[in-house]
């Protein structure tokens, strides 16, 4: 019998050292990303506004190159568009843009809060509730920014709790462009219209751990913002 042969011992390619320089770069691109797409969820730009890569990069004090490198980034996931003389603008606010945000919103929100219902703790579910106070209060003194800012961490305060990262994801990329519609829900003498109702139910479903109620009122929140975007004279054609 002969002896059998061992086998080759396996040759891995040798590793390259990073350079420091690219990595800092990188670093600085991802977090210009960030701020622009928490800007873009925030309602911070309005539907057909332009982003100049020369006036953010002044805004953040950086050159141009970590700047155009993250408008790159958020124009393929159209969060943004270009245009073919190299414009970059939010996209502007179409019926048909809005109606499939909204279908894709409602059904990753509906899914994250069916989840998150047995999950959330009393003290989150308290947490909400004191959002739903912050977002009546700001609305009786007419300040849009107080109202988006409890507004997005009252849903947030939601979806979290589902512990789902993938699915979170997905909705927080729907918000990055959805945020600029929703400066339409104030006008020149305050907010056009705020379904409060849905957010109170939200929060009472999820106290009586009944998900599928609070994914019902989710369903309806989302629906009422859309219907009231879509009766609106600011759709473009």
């Amino acid at each position: 019998m002969t002896a059998s042969k061992s086998a080759a011992p396996t040759r891995h390619p040798a590793r390259k050292k990073l350079a420091h320089a690219p990595l800092v770069r990188q670093t600085l691109q991802d977090q210009l990303y960030q701020r622009v797409r928490d800007a873009l969820a925030g309602g911070s730009f309005l539907p057909g506004e332009s982003v100049t890569i020369r006036a953010l990069a002044e805004q953040f004090e950086t050159s141009t190159m970590p700047v155009r490198g993250a408008l790159r980034r958020l124009v393929s996931e159209a969060s943004l568009e270009m245009l073919p003389n190299r414009t970059v603008r939010v996209p502007p606010l179409s019926a048909a843009r809005l109606v499939e945000l909204c279908r894709i919103r409602g059904a990753l929100e509906c899914l994250a809060t069916e989840l998150a219902a047995a999950k959330l703790t009393n003290q989150q579910i308290l947490r909400l509730d004191r959002a739903c106070d912050d977002m009546e209060a700001a609305l009786d003194g007419q300040v849009p920014g107080h109202y988006l800012r409890h507004h997005r961490a009252f849903h947030f305060g939601i979806y979290k709790a589902a512990d789902s990262p993938l699915l979170l994801a997905m909705i927080e990329n729907t918000w990055v462009q959805l945020g600029p519609y929703l400066h339409f829900f104030f006008g020149q003498s305050g907010v056009v219209e705020t379904p409060e109702v849905y957010h109170r139910e939200i929060v009472a479903a999820l106290r009586a751990r009944d998900g599928e109620g609070a994914a019902q009122s989710v369903a309806r929140d989302v629906q009422s913002a859309a219907l009231a975007l879509a009766e609106s004279d600011r759709l473009a054609d």
